[in-house]
């Protein structure tokens, strides 16, 4: 019996101990092995040579980029300023609130400071965090631009306006952030539903005040553009087009899956000259019927895109087209691919 009580309390004090929890007076011990740890990490780093590290970066997001950068002052100097590397961390200007009148103001008053403001245009993206929050009731376009007359963040060349799922948005803020961004190359509208102007002013008014845009990204998005793609063809740059769980409309949809006649009519003819990237899986369009009662309305109908569509889009496509992403079958994809090699046709 003594021999196991024994061998029972050799074991007990062989065992590992639970680390005690922290108190406010440990505070030191938890921050200096915060910092043990950091530098352990930062070690591994400076035995690797500045072109692996570059190698490595390479591959990173954005976030992760932030995150290494943290680690060393070796680190953050070749992310910042290795000639080499060029994956370099972006500046975001994120907004946040739900008065654009606010926003406005506050960014107007910025600007008149010659330091702040120069900061201002270091910024290359800028996010609007749940614009759905953002209410402009009381207030009109004109009384806001006139609050923006001397707001230029000339830097930014992306905006992301989009949201996880569709909403309405109530806000004026879409339809101003265009006199601010002159210098904007893409945006993202993704599953917004205006409800103070529809989708297709906002389109306009992009088009006007940003010409040197080349990517639009408006998918989940009921977007009253038409088939033709009238809407975009001022976006006389525009590369990309990202359009999958969207709805369209055209009067005339007869017209795009007719393979053997209107051949200058087919899906975006108005838009496609430099066109070099699109996606519009499980997009749909809609038009208005007339069942020829007096009485009624017009019925509006909901259709998916035909083979045909897809099919006279490719054909017709311009020569910039290099990716095409839609619903067409592999069936399909194989007949395009002997008739177009250049594009990369997707599903």
């Amino acid at each position: 019996m003594s021999s196991t009580s024994s061998l029972t309390k050799d074991k007990n004090m062989n065992r590992k101990r639970p680390p005690l929890p922290l108190h406010d007076d440990d505070d030191a011990v938890a921050s200096n092995r915060k910092c043990r740890k950091k530098s352990a990490m930062a070690a591994k780093w400076d035995v690797l040579q500045t072109p692996i590290i570059i190698e490595i970066i390479s591959w990173l997001d954005q976030d992760s980029l932030m995150s290494l950068s943290l680690v060393s002052k070796q680190l953050y100097n070749i992310i910042s300023d290795e000639p080499g590397n060029k994956n370099k961390i972006i500046p975001v200007f994120e907004v946040s609130g739900n008065s654009t009148v606010k926003l406005l103001l506050n960014l107007s008053g910025h600007f008149r400071n010659k330091k702040i403001k120069n900061k201002l245009q270091s910024y290359k993206i800028m996010r609007i965090k749940d614009v759905h929050k953002f209410s402009d009731s009381n207030i009109s376009i004109d009384e806001l631009a006139k609050i923006a007359k001397n707001v230029q963040m000339v830097g930014v060349t992306s905006l992301d306006l989009s949201i996880q799922s569709p909403r309405v948005v109530d806000s004026y803020l879409p339809y101003i952030l265009p006199d601010i961004l002159s210098d904007l190359r893409e945006m993202n509208l993704s599953s917004l539903k205006i409800n103070m102007k529809t989708n297709t002013e906002i389109i306009m008014r992009f088009s006007r005040r940003c010409p040197l845009l080349e990517k639009i990204t408006l998918t989940n998005n009921n977007s009253d553009i038409s088939l033709s793609g009238h809407e975009l063809n001022l976006f006389s740059r525009l590369k990309e087009l990202h359009m999958d769980n969207s709805v369209l409309f055209d009067l005339y949809a007869d017209k795009f899956d007719d393979l053997n006649n209107y051949q200058d009519v087919f899906l975006f003819h108005l838009c496609t000259n430099a066109l070099e990237r699109v996606s519009i899986r499980n997009m749909n369009y809609y038009y208005d019927f007339y069942d020829g009662d007096d009485d009624d309305h017009d019925i509006e109908i909901m259709i998916s895109f035909t083979q045909n569509a897809l099919i006279k889009f490719v054909r017709n496509a311009p020569s910039s087209m290099r990716w095409f992403r839609s619903d067409l079958t592999l069936e399909n994809m194989n007949m395009l691919r002997m008739e177009r090699p250049g594009i990369e046709l997707l599903n």
